[in-house]
């Protein structure tokens, strides 16, 4: 992710640039200035940089746009309707409390909508308490668990272990997904890890202390498992993570790269 995605700048500049693109006749009333040099000086007039006031200013002239008002001309250009869908405001690097007084400031009129996805971090609960929720984890669970139980009863050493120790076993998996917060892709890489120690014949203990060592981000996740990676195996790790390095720098496919 660009870092700049993860700003405050980033979030304006990106809500401004999706509206405007779909209604490009309301530039002139969130950019009034730039609009009238443009106008004055044609395409060859060099624009000063927008600065982060200058976002926000431009991003408060289009809520003005919203609702209702006087005049024909005016009523035409206030039948702005937003809808504005934004992933992953935990991923954000600035002050959290500033981004939920952004979205606070966006959620004012009746004529905006937002729908925002993070996780269940107090300064985003504490806001938004009193606005329709949904936990995706709660509703994803039982499938999870599903596929966490078919992809360990492929493994002998789990079947044994859970024939055995069946309150263990089911321990075991309720902690696995206790700790994925409905992350599949964490649940993914984990079960492979999982198998791998039930066929080493690892104890109870040792399978808890896996668990709870685990980190929760899924980068530090990927850490991990290099970490534990034996260093005999590196070498050739390197060269994937080179062959997926070269393909994305010269936007060349995967599978072109076998011929």
């Amino acid at each position: 992710m660009n870092p700049l995605q993860r700003t405050h700048e980033g979030l304006y500049r990106t809500l401004l640039l999706q509206v405007l693109r779909k209604r490009p006749g309301l530039i002139a009333d969130v950019f009034p200035a730039r609009w009238l040099l443009l106008q004055s000086f044609g395409a060859n007039v060099k624009l000063p940089s927008l600065r982060d006031k200058d976002l926000a200013r431009a991003f408060q002239s289009l809520l003005n746009l919203t609702g209702e008002g006087g005049g024909e001309e005016r009523r035409r250009r206030r039948s702005v309707k937003l809808a504005f869908l934004i992933d992953g405001l935990d991923e954000f690097s600035d002050d959290y409390k500033k981004l939920v007084k952004i979205l606070h400031q966006a959620n004012q009129t009746a004529a905006v909508k937002i729908c925002a996805t993070s996780r269940p971090w107090n300064v985003f609960r504490d806001e938004y308490r009193q606005n329709p929720t949904l936990q995706l984890e709660q509703l994803t669970l039982d499938d999870m668990k599903l596929f966490v139980e078919s992809k360990l009863e492929m493994s002998p050493g789990y079947c044994e272990f859970a024939d055995t120790q069946p309150a263990e076993a089911r321990q075991i998996i309720a902690d696995l997904l206790g700790k994925a917060h409905g992350v599949f892709l964490w649940v993914t890489v984990i079960s492979g890890l999982l198998e791998t120690s039930f066929q080493e014949g690892a104890r109870t203990q040792e399978l808890r202390a896996i668990i709870d060592k685990l980190p929760e981000e899924i980068s530090e996740l990927f850490q991990y498992i290099w970490k534990r990676a034996s260093p005999r195996f590196r070498e050739e790790a390197s060269r994937y993570f080179q062959i997926i390095e070269f393909s994305k720098t010269y936007r060349v496919a995967l599978y072109s790269l076998s011929l």
